[in-house]
């Protein structure tokens, strides 16, 4: 053990000096105590504050304790968590095992929030994937998520069992109606854009027969038949440029026991036609009474259409007594666009004229008068032409 040497030893010992102290309880060498040594290290080691009799005055007089001048500052952090004063955790560090869950996770399951769950949020499974990539497109189903996509400008969703997903896409093909009507005779022209169109053709009606008159004797007419009647769709493919329309015209009355005319046909091109009413049959004075009246003229009838129909034959008239009344003319008959001169009760007229297009024209009525008289005449048909634009 080395022995101090030097004042500066003394002032600043080495742990391995020794220090030569006084035992007063240790009375061997005398009243006085017993003079002993110490090496430094043995004489810290082991000092606790209570050992220290005047720690709380040492501590005290001590400035830099008393002004906490002496602490550390907040230590900077370094790592996950970094900062000196607000800490901020790392980017890139927060994994599953930082996480309070309730259950392991599965591979491709997602967070979801749980106001079950111990931690405020549980693995769940994630939708699936949306099919989708275009603007209008529908999600829709076969054997599993599926994409239909948008259709084209103007079509129209329909459903279909024969597709994957049961729906498909459609051209509506119309976007505009246009309806041509045909009085009388002229030319349709075909318009750009056009996808079929829909004609329906009436035949002129046919003109009342005529009375003629004696005195003492009656006689009445039959009428006129409604003209006939086509409707036909044609496509545009079938069609030329531009067709002849024809409207037959109405068949005039017949003056004395003649029968009226019959009324003309109406076509549109060599495509569909329908013929006029024919005309009601005349009579001449007779005193047998009763009596039934001239037969009427038939319907016409259509031809070359997807409907065909025919034209309203009239009702007979009849004559029951040598009087002045008793005596009915024949009516005329309906077409699907006109109706027919009605039946005449007043003796000594003329018959009624049809109605609307393709009317017969009604029968008329004479009695005790030495005159004739005139059926009423039949109306001129029509040509419809109803034209689908696409879209």
């Amino acid at each position: 053990m080395a022995q101090l040497t030097s004042r500066t030893e003394l002032t600043t010992p080495a742990d391995d000096d020794l220090l030569h102290i006084i035992d007063k309880s240790d009375t061997t060498d005398g009243v006085n105590g017993t003079s002993k040594k110490i090496q430094k290290s043995n004489l810290i080691s082991g000092l606790t504050a209570s050992d220290i009799t005047d720690f709380d005055t040492e501590v005290a007089n001590n400035s830099a304790v008393t002004l906490n001048t002496a602490k550390v500052t907040n230590a900077t952090h370094t790592g996950e968590v970094t900062g000196s004063g607000a800490l901020t955790i790392a980017d890139n560090v927060v994994d599953e095992a930082n996480l309070k869950l309730d259950t392991a996770p599965t591979n491709d399951y997602i967070l979801t929030a749980d106001s079950t769950a111990s931690g405020g949020m549980k693995w769940a499974e994630a939708p699936a994937s949306s099919p989708l990539t275009t603007k209008g497109d529908l999600y829709t189903y076969d054997t599993d998520n599926a994409r239909l996509p948008i259709g084209t400008d103007g079509q129209m969703l329909v459903a279909d069992s024969v597709e994957t997903t049961g729906l498909k896409w459609v051209d509506t093909g119309i976007d505009e109606i246009n309806i041509n009507v045909f009085t009388g005779n002229g030319t349709w022209t075909k318009p750009a854009g056009l996808k079929y169109i829909i004609v329906e053709v009436v035949g002129g009606g046919g003109g009342g027969g005529g009375c003629d008159g004696d005195v003492g004797d009656t006689a009445n007419s039959g009428g006129g038949g409604g003209g006939g009647y086509t409707l036909k769709k044609i496509l545009a493919s079938s069609l030329g440029s531009t067709e002849t329309v024809t409207v037959g015209t109405g068949g005039a009355g017949a003056t004395g026991a003649s029968t009226g005319t019959a009324g003309g046909t109406s076509s549109f091109g060599s495509h569909c036609s329908a013929t006029g009413g024919a005309g009601g049959a005349g009579n001449s004075p007779s005193n047998l009474v009763p009596r039934r009246g001239l037969s009427c003229g038939p319907g016409g009838v259509g031809t070359g259409g997807d409907v065909n129909g025919a034209g309203q034959t009239g009702p007979n008239g009849f004559n029951l007594a040598l009087a002045g009344y008793g005596q009915v003319s024949g009516g005329g008959g309906g077409s699907m666009y006109g109706g027919g001169g009605r039946q005449q009760i007043a003796v000594n007229s003329t018959g009624d004229n049809g109605i609307g297009y393709g009317g017969g024209g009604g029968g008329t009525v004479a009695y005790n008068v030495n005159a004739n008289y005139t059926g009423g005449d039949g109306t001129d048909g029509v040509v419809v032409v109803y034209e689908y634009m696409e879209a």
